[in-house]
């Protein structure tokens, strides 16, 4: 406060007035409407727009030669319908049983539901198969190479998803593979 002589008052000199009228605006918190509120939250949740693909479970057994495919790893590749991209694909690792459950590759459970092209093979991509040159030691692929790299296996996935496919591998041809 200031004592102004010339009018025998005592003044707020203007940074105290200033303040006060900042002080003041500051008290006054804006509200938003409950409608704002509900749409920041559906924001916030993630609850936007919806996938162009729909999901199922998909899990089961991999064997080679009746013995579990441990390590092993699944590859379900959506086919594609016409112009239309179908979604991720989806791929699972085999545990000690040769149990596998598929997930895509952005982390989502489960498999893109339709037609997929499928591929099993008995490394992952942190084990590479051997180089050209077969150094001793080095990581073989044990699954043949028409159930993978060559392979003409099919699935369905339906809406409802697939509980424990079994895929039945054998090293040597035959008429009754999987």
């Amino acid at each position: 406060m200031i004592f102004d002589a010339a009018s025998d008052a005592v003044v707020e000199p203007p940074s105290t007035q200033t303040a006060r009228k900042h002080s003041e605006r500051s008290d006054q918190i804006v509200k938003p409407s409950p409608f704002v509120s509900i749409l920041i939250a559906a924001v916030v949740c993630g609850c936007g727009p919806k996938a162009p693909y729909d999901l199922a479970p998909v899990s089961g057994v991999v064997t080679l030669d009746g013995e579990p495919l441990a390590g092993g790893v699944v590859s379900f590749q959506p086919r594609a319908d016409g112009d239309v991209a179908p979604g991720p694909g989806s791929t699972g690792r085999c545990d000690k049983s040769g149990q596998f459950t598929l997930q895509t590759i952005k982390g989502e459970p489960g498999a893109v539901v339709g037609a997929h092209h499928v591929r099993i093979y008995s490394h992952s991509s942190d084990q590479p198969v051997a180089s050209d040159d077969d150094r001793a030691g080095a990581p073989r692929e044990r699954v043949p190479a028409r159930y993978n790299y060559q392979s003409d296996l099919t699935a369905d996935v339906p809406a409802a998803g697939i509980e424990q496919l079994q895929y039945d591998l054998k090293t040597e041809a035959s008429g009754d593979e999987s």
